[in-house]
């Protein structure tokens, strides 16, 4: 929903067809209309975390492939969001050829943070605390995005109808959600877990491979990435072109928030500079 949102004004995607791109969304394993992993049919306690990065990133070659052989493009610009950029990054070290530039929008990175992550003892494996999956309501979206927005009405920052659709459309991601009581998403805990790698330090790429023009960018008011982890993945990357931005009024779902031309402004800027 983050890139194609059911209202108007508010698809990434359409905004970018509309400036004259070819625009591929793609859903990873355990997403949207993508296969369900089997593990997702089984109790979260029976298998570890789900469509992790090491999954994904073979996942994310072959959409690339596709693509160019669709297209007669070989390189893409990538656009990823939050633990996304993840297998992104992971695409971007291994397939350097096939990016043109990449846009890492509220990556994680760096040291623990407000994501909530730290277990009683740094040292124990997530796959020793989390399933394979989380069941997550709507009451839990609703929930955890007015925590971000740091004013007491949240409709300064959001459309109530942005919250609405994104709440129907979450829910109806996943065919099995009405079975449970309340409605629920199982949503895989591979990107959690790659996330938690990342924050301590050792992620599931090498940065320093990464070669293509990059743009790093959050909502100030996001509080799962903060502006030091914005700085050590800038440094960390091998690219030559790099840049980190921060929009105001925006949090970690600033792409569908009132602030989201400002923040798409941004990106079409990085984009046409490197065409």
């Amino acid at each position: 929903m983050a890139f194609d949102l059911a209202v108007p004004g508010y698809s990434w995607v359409e905004h970018l067809a509309s400036r004259g791109y070819r625009v591929f969304r793609w859903d990873p394993s355990g997403y949207g209309d993508s296969d369900d992993p089997a593990a997702l049919d089984e109790p979260p306690s029976s298998n570890h975390p789900v469509s992790r990065t090491v999954v994904v990133e073979p996942q994310a070659e072959r959409v690339a492939d596709d693509v160019a052989e669709r297209t007669g493009d070989d390189a893409l610009h990538v656009i990823c969001w939050s633990a996304g950029c993840s297998p992104a990054l992971a695409f971007a070290a291994a397939r350097p050829e096939r990016v043109q530039s990449l846009v890492l929008y509220a990556a994680t990175f760096g040291p623990l943070s407000g994501l909530g992550l730290t277990p009683f003892d740094p040292e124990t494996a997530i796959t020793n605390f989390v399933g394979a999956y989380r069941l997550t309501s709507a009451d839990d979206v609703a929930v955890r995005w007015d925590d971000m927005i740091p004013v007491d009405d949240k409709t300064a920052y959001r459309d109530p109808e942005v919250l609405d659709t994104w709440v129907r459309d979450f829910l109806a991601s996943d065919a099995t959600s009405s079975q449970r009581n309340p409605v629920s998403v199982r949503v895989p805990n591979g990107m959690l877990a790659d996330s938690y790698d990342v924050l301590l330090g050792h992620p599931p790429y090498d940065a320093a491979r990464v070669v293509a023009p990059a743009l790093v960018i959050r909502g100030v008011d996001d509080p799962e990435t903060n502006t030091r982890g914005q700085n050590l993945l800038l440094e960390a990357l091998g690219s030559t072109d790099k840049q980190a931005v921060e929009v105001s009024e925006g949090t970690h779902y600033i792409t569908v928030e009132r602030s989201h031309e400002a923040f798409w402004e941004v990106i079409d800027g990085f984009l046409d500079d490197h065409g």
